[in-house]
């Protein structure tokens, strides 16, 4: 859009940082799951890599894999077979949260394609709000996010970053990841767009004609 040389403002995804923070606590939703968790939440549509999803869970049985949310239009059957891997179906929104709560490594496992390469995940901010380590395929809308989560280029690579993941105790690294994200709120991208429209529309006065009816008008 730059040639066209017309005013614009880059507002990214954003997380209701109050909504997970009121809702991430103890909770029992989970309970029969041995640890790790690997998890993840968010649709399995066409963008959902599940030959790398398939791949990366029969490399580490070890591992419990826990993936929420849709299915549209994919074939899952070779994922869901695996005994390490549990698929939960669409959950309300309202238990994410208590979900996340239990994950120990959250997951981006997207193919990389133009849908994707477009892609700025919500989840992504929202997994950093617990301070939970991240691996991710390689997306460009992750740049700047890059130095706090793990990012694989080949699923051998995905393997070993998950277990770097799972390995994780750096506390320094939760506190960066928290810091991070604390300005990624739906408040702050309202005011990136309204900064924006300031500054190409002029100012106007609006005049309302009335006629004892101020308090209405109020």
């Amino acid at each position: 859009w730059a040639p066209i040389g017309r005013p614009m403002v880059l507002a990214r995804n954003a997380a209701d940082l109050d909504f997970y923070a009121a809702r991430y606590r103890p909770n029992t939703l989970l309970s029969g799951t041995r640890h790790p968790i690997i998890g993840y939440y968010g649709a399995i549509a066409d963008w959902f890599d599940l030959d790398l999803m398939t791949e990366v869970a029969r490399a580490r049985p070890q591992y419990s894999f826990v993936l929420l949310g849709g299915v549209f239009g994919v074939d899952v059957s070779a994922l869901k077979a695996l005994p390490n891997v549990s698929m939960l179906g669409q959950q309300p929104y309202s238990t994410m949260p208590q979900y996340l709560y239990h994950f120990d490594v959250c997951l981006i496992p997207f193919k990389v394609n133009p849908i994707t390469e477009a892609t700025d995940p919500v989840k992504l901010y929202e997994y950093l709000s617990a301070g939970k380590p991240v691996v991710s395929v390689d997306l460009p809308e992750l740049e700047p996010a890059r130095e706090h989560i793990y990012i694989a280029r080949s699923v051998d690579d995905f393997v070993d970053k998950l277990d770097a993941a799972v390995a994780e105790d750096d506390r320094s690294l939760k506190d960066r990841q928290r810091a991070f994200v604390a300005d990624h709120t739906w408040a702050a991208r309202y005011r990136t767009i309204r900064d924006g429209l300031a500054t190409v529309v002029r100012r106007a006065s609006i005049v309302i004609v009335t006629y004892n009816n101020l308090p209405l008008t109020r």
